[in-house]
């Protein structure tokens, strides 16, 4: 599950409308990984995946009342996971 402040892009999105549209014809193997760094800006670990495909999507909770950070969360699940 990604977690990932809302901003301009609609990258994800966009692939997950794919995805449930069946758009893509030939199924494409998206591979990513998720890396966290120091406050050095050292790798500590990276979790890298392959052939990711987007299971769910929640948009952000919005109240007037707030000031919370707009989040948006993605599912995805992939065919491997590799920890380094």
């Amino acid at each position: 599950v990604l977690k990932y402040a809302t901003s301009y892009s609609t990258f994800m999105l966009e692939w997950r409308d794919k995805f449930l549209q069946d758009q893509f014809g030939e199924r494409l193997n998206y591979s990513g990984a998720i890396i966290m760094y120091n406050n050095a800006g050292d790798e500590l670990r990276r979790y890298s995946f392959d052939k990711a495909w987007p299971v769910s999507w929640e948009g952000p909770s919005f109240s007037s009342g707030g000031s919370d950070l707009a989040l948006e969360t993605l599912e995805i699940a992939h065919a491997g996971l590799t920890i380094e």
